[in-house]
């Protein structure tokens, strides 16, 4: 049964004669003003995965169309251009591996990469629970102990791989699914004598929620061992693009020209044998996409989809999925000496991690005075709520040598929220099969996936599981 929002049905209203008449419009005149793009492919969603899928659906000769509700491309991908120094500043992705499929990409779009600069995210750092603003003093792990848990972790996953199968290509899980990947990362890594290496995952993976209760799965994907092998600086280690991460999706939206609709509001979506049709609202008018396969690259929980005749089994599967909440930002300081990041934690908690939803900490950037924000929560707030929450704990951090006179933010520079994030299920339902179910999905009704809910939030691996697994079925 299709669901619709509020909102989408009485913008639906508009295509009936009733709706016309109560606009002062005729239907002529308002067809007149909707506009038909036919397409071999339809992508929704111009972030990461969509505008690669784009790419690569142009590249083989094939007709596409990306719908963007956004007015750019890149999704998660945010850069911020000081305007006194012209620095950029990247508050959603940061880095990429060095692997072909992105040095590939790239090149393809004209874009300059570099091996990240060694200690390009080097500073001292206090921890502080930013909840009582008091120092925390505890003992973290050496970096010895450290980087023995990171080099068994890493061994483990290598195994795993040998084993099984690459977690790093996919989230096509063996059958049965492995009791490790879904039992809470808690127990995972005490099992294993990983614990030195709890706090360093749970900064990489920003925005999983509470991990030590997640699936052990997420956190295997999340901080995979791409991941891991790119600390250790194995192939090339990390790398990012110097004149900033968006310039990759200013050259894409060269590229594609007039083949990305902006501002596009999905409002229904029919599919048969014959194809599929897509209705779009926009700030210039209407659209009706005609084409032969949707690719649907947004987040696909039910509220996304709701104008999609969904069929019982896709409905049934979707509406599982459970989320988490990121949100990242740049802050205007004073009272925060330069250089230094404050970590969140909690002297009282296993791991010392810091209670969601909070802040993971801020971290200075190569502009002076200006610093990085993140904040997750296992629970929807409003964005009003998370910027109050962040203004008021900064300015509660109270320490006569590290803030003799108390932090202030003087500005939110730019904030931006990451939600739906890291979608997830309960480790009985993976255990179950659903990722394989989910995978099933890849064709059905002419609709095929990308995106972090089928691979994680990974810019690289998304891109590699495209090129790999959903293009091939797409071009078929």
């Amino acid at each position: 049964m299709m669901r619709l929002r509020r909102r989408n049905l009485l913008k639906l209203l508009s295509y009936s004669a009733a709706g016309f008449a109560a606009s002062g419009l005729s239907s002529r005149t308002a067809f007149a003003r909707t506009r038909t793009i036919e397409r071999d492919v339809c992508v929704i969603g111009g972030g990461s995965s969509g505008t690669f899928t784009a790419i690569g659906v142009k590249d083989a000769g094939r007709s596409v169309v990306v719908l963007e509700q956004k007015q750019r491309l890149g999704g998660h991908t945010e850069t911020h251009i000081d305007p006194a120094t012209g620095v950029p500043t990247d508050i959603g992705v940061v880095v990429f591996h060095n692997l072909p499929v992105v040095t590939n990409y790239f090149a393809r779009l004209g874009t300059p990469i570099i091996p990240l600069p060694t200690g390009a995210f080097a500073s001292s750092n206090v921890n502080f629970d930013f909840r009582t603003g008091q120092q925390q003093n505890f003992t973290e792990p050496t970096a010895a102990e450290t980087g023995a848990a990171l080099q068994g972790y890493y061994g483990y996953l290598q195994q795993l791989k040998a084993t099984y199968f690459d977690l790093d290509s996919s989230f096509d899980l063996p059958n049965p699914v492995p009791l490790d990947l879904t039992i809470k990362f808690r127990d995972f890594v005490a099992k294993y004598g990983f614990g030195a290496m709890v706090r360093t995952a749970f900064q990489f993976g920003q925005g999983t929620g509470d991990i030590l209760n997640m699936p052990t799965a997420y956190l295997l994907k999340v901080f995979s061992s791409q991941v891991v092998s790119s600390i250790f600086g194995l192939n090339g280690g990390f790398m990012a693009c110097p004149t900033g991460n968006s310039t990759l999706y200013e050259n894409a939206t060269a590229v594609l020209g007039d083949d990305v609709v902006f501002g596009a509001d999905v409002l229904r979506v029919e599919r048969d044998k014959h194809g599929v049709t897509v209705h779009v609202d926009t700030p210039r008018g209407r659209y009706i996409v005609k084409a032969k396969k949707l690719v649907v690259t947004a987040p696909p929980t039910l509220d996304n989809l709701c104008g999609f005749d969904l069929d019982r089994s896709e409905e049934s599967l979707l509406r599982r999925f459970d989320s988490n909440y990121y949100y990242t930002g740049l802050l205007k300081l004073e009272g925060v000496p330069a250089g230094l990041s404050v970590t969140n934690s909690n002297a009282h908690t296993p791991y010392n991690l810091p209670q969601l939803p909070g802040l993971y900490g801020i971290n200075p950037t190569l502009v002076p005075g200006l610093w990085n924000v993140k904040f997750g929560s296992t629970v929807p707030l409003s964005e009003f709520d998370v910027k109050s929450t962040i203004v008021s704990q900064i300015r509660r951090l109270s320490d006569p040598v590290y803030f003799p006179s108390r932090p202030r933010v003087l500005d939110i520079v730019t904030f931006k929220g990451h939600t739906p994030f890291e979608l997830n299920v309960r480790g009985d339902e993976i255990a179950q099969g659903f990722y394989g179910a989910l995978n099933n999905l890849q064709g059905r009704n002419r609709t095929y996936y990308s995106g972090a809910a089928f691979q994680s939030h990974d810019s690289s691996l998304i891109w590699r599981y495209t090129k790999d697994t959903v293009l091939p079925l797409v071009l078929a």
